[in-house]
């Protein structure tokens, strides 16, 4: 599962944009600031996998040679 479907990059950018980055408030129970917490890691985790994602279609799309990972 390295790669993502191609067609999930509108779902990870609106996912973003609803649940930006922000500061927890001082009303916000714990249970609220790790649960909000784990989606943002989530979301951010997809934006670094879509990103790797697109640089890597760059690079062949320009016949860059793309090293190898075990």
């Amino acid at each position: 599962m390295n790669d993502l479907p191609l067609y999930s990059e509108e779902l990870i950018k609106q996912l973003d944009a609803m649940f930006p980055h922000r500061c927890p408030t001082i009303d916000m129970s714990m249970e609220k600031i790790q649960r909000y917490a784990g989606t943002r890691d989530l979301i951010d985790m997809l934006l670094t996998k879509l990103n790797s994602q697109q640089s890597r279609q760059d690079k062949e799309k320009m016949n860059v040679p793309i090293p190898r990972t075990p």
